[in-house]
């Protein structure tokens, strides 16, 4: 029985992003998820050209280091842009996702490959 448990937990942690966050204007949506890594996507759903950028920065927290993980460019219409990011170790996690007039952010933590967002 414990082992079912244990491998249905891992299992629910690996397939299902929780923590998702987003954002919609202007016919751009911006998504931020957590669970099995980070990842931030832009996607652009309206008729022109649209510039996004992204950062995922991670600091550990029992040593010295970072991680970074930038996108950025022109986003066609109907396009969309993402970066993931997938640290290892416990750290620190500062997620951003910017599309003109709309930005979205979320701190959180990773324990090992897994991440946590809070709201701010």
């Amino acid at each position: 029985m414990k082992k079912t448990l244990w491998v249905a937990t891992f299992t629910l942690l690996f397939l299902l992003p929780f923590f998702v966050s987003f954002a919609t204007a202007d016919n751009v949506t911006i998504t931020i998820k957590g669970g099995f890594g980070c990842i931030v996507t832009i996607q652009n759903n309206g008729n022109y050209t649209i510039n996004g950028s992204i950062s995922i920065v991670s600091h550990l927290i029992f040593r010295e280091g970072y991680g970074n993980t930038t996108g950025h460019g022109p986003i066609e219409p109907g396009e969309s842009i993402s970066a993931r990011y997938f640290p290892f170790g416990i750290d620190s996690i500062y997620a951003m996702g910017q599309a003109g007039n709309l930005t979205v952010t979320r701190n959180g933590i990773s324990f090992f490959r897994f991440v946590f967002l809070f709201k701010e």
